[in-house]
């Protein structure tokens, strides 16, 4: 079936090749028509020499031969051997060469690419690419249970076309764009496209569950269930951790030192909220476009072929995939420097970066608060202005400036105290009264010279739609040292190397 579904694609896309070439058969007949019978075809000529120049470069997308992208720090067999050899176990184990390379990377995501030719029936380079972030996750059996699956899809040729067939997906959308997806050509595409799209997902969804089952039958599907769990978390704990901190610092050119060990204090800090990764994984939606399965299914898969799965001798082993690298530390952070020299970020320490980077954030997202508060008015706004609007009823006027649309009512209330709460925080970061700290269960914790939490939040609360609040608060940051004719500014230059 898995080959049956595999030439099927391949089918699909010589039928590419085949519209194309009639479509300009075609054009041509008729021009040759036109010319015989001695009308002027000027018009036509060139509008067939306009639609024979797209259906051509559509073809040549496809057959394009595109070198991979080797990103990320190499491993070497003989420095990672310990690695390798798990490597090497996966492919075996589902009948399929070990990769050529394997380069460690910062996504939170693992992969194999090939440096496939010839539509993809000539093998070539293959590259492993191991995220950092799943090293320090999974356990050693579940980084089974992933490099099991990863390798899975080159058994029975499972990726042997993916590539040019992902590059026959691209080439009809772009040439339905170029002709113009109301044209006639362009709906003749269009609708191949949409069928190509629908066949080749399917596949590609089929595909990952047999990688499962095969990684399943090395790892163990208890293994594998909670390898797809903590993929699922690991992702979004990583996105999160990337957004609201190591990421922080990039306006100014800075980058954290020890950037994985931020990670993984982060993730065992006692007082961050843990996320309910079932109630996750059970809330996602399907979209037409995924070419993975809904992870709740793949799961149920392993826990329907479970009693066969887990009748293997391997021992499961709960020690840290870490445990898979030689010198960890070293080599990530090789990671780390090659991350920062790409981007041209000067690694500093994370306190330094957080205080440093999350005050320019605030003030970056101050400016952009106060310029809606601008377009109120004939005057610049300043902070008096601000909060005088909002007392006032001009909240909801100031969320659609900034979103650039009507917001639901339920959403206007909490993203009014939002923007407050981001212009008092700024206005006590310019005054030298507070200055923010690196807490790894909260990214805007404002604290005052003497270390103390400025609850910013407890101070906007009641502000919308009540003057009094607002003039409380005004005499208030006047005792803070802060005027009201305040408006927010950008604090320092950037320190990279760019």
């Amino acid at each position: 079936m898995t080959r049956l579904r595999t030439w099927l694609a391949f089918v699909m896309l010589v039928g590419i090749f085949v519209m194309a070439v009639t479509v300009l058969v075609v054009l041509v007949a008729v021009l040759v028509w036109f010319l015989r019978h001695g009308v002027n075809a000027v018009v036509l000529g060139a509008f067939t020499s306009g639609v024979a120049f797209i259906v051509v470069m559509s073809l040549r997308r496809v057959l394009r031969h595109d070198s991979l992208e080797r990103t990320g720090v190499p491993l070497l067999p003989t420095d990672q051997p310990e690695l390798w050899a798990t490597v090497r176990r996966a492919a075996d184990g589902v009948g399929t060469r070990a990769p050529d390379e394997i380069r460690l990377v910062q996504d939170a995501n693992a992969s194999v690419m090939e440096d496939s030719r010839w539509l993809g029936l000539v093998g070539g380079l293959r590259v492993l690419h191991i995220g950092v972030p799943l090293f320090q996750t999974l356990t050693r059996n579940q980084m089974l249970f992933v490099l099991s699956h990863e390798m899975g899809h080159y058994s029975e040729r499972h990726t042997a076309l993916s590539g040019v067939t992902r590059r026959g997906m691209v080439a009809l959308g772009q040439t339905v764009d170029d002709l113009g997806p109301r044209t006639v050509l362009g709906r003749i595409f269009g609708g191949y496209y949409e069928l190509y799209a629908k066949v080749l997902l399917s596949i590609r969804r089929r595909q990952e569950l047999d990688a499962d089952r095969w990684a399943a039958e090395l790892a163990g599907s208890e293994d594998g269930i909670a390898a797809l769990r903590t993929i699922v978390e690991t992702a979004l704990t990583y996105e999160e951790f990337s957004r609201d901190y190591a990421l922080v610092g990039v306006s100014i050119g800075l980058a954290p030192q020890a950037l994985f060990g931020g990670y993984s204090e982060f993730l065992s800090d006692p007082l961050r909220t843990p996320l309910a990764v079932d109630a996750l994984i059970a809330a996602e939606q399907p979209a037409p476009s995924d070419t993975h399965p809904l992870t709740s299914r793949r799961i149920s898969r392993l826990h329907e072929r479970r009693i066969l799965m887990d009748q293997s001798t391997l021992s499961y082993v709960d020690e840290s995939a870490l445990l898979l690298l030689h010198d960890a530390v070293a080599v990530t952070t090789a990671v780390e420097n090659l991350m920062w020299k790409n981007n041209s970020l000067v690694a500093v320490p994370w306190k330094d970066l957080f205080t440093r980077g999350a005050r320019r954030r605030t003030e970056e997202r101050a400016l952009q608060v106060m310029s809606a508060f601008d377009d109120l008015g004939p005057d610049p706004a300043n902070l008096n202005d601000a909060l005088s609007a909002v007392a006032h009823g001009s909240g909801p006027d100031v969320i659609r400036l900034l979103a650039g649309g009507p917001v639901p009512e339920e959403e206007t209330l909490p993203f009014v105290r939002e923007i407050l709460a981001v212009l008092v925080s700024a206005a006590f970061l310019s005054s030298g009264q507070a200055s923010y700290v690196l807490r790894w269960d909260r990214a805007d914790v404002l604290v005052d010279e003497a270390g103390v939490e400025v609850d910013v939040e407890a101070l906007v609360v009641d502000l919308p739609g009540n003057g009094a609040a607002a003039e409380w608060l005004m005499k208030f940051l006047e005792g803070e040292g802060i005027s009201r004719q305040w408006s927010p500014a950008l604090s320092g230059t950037r320190t990279g190397l760019g």
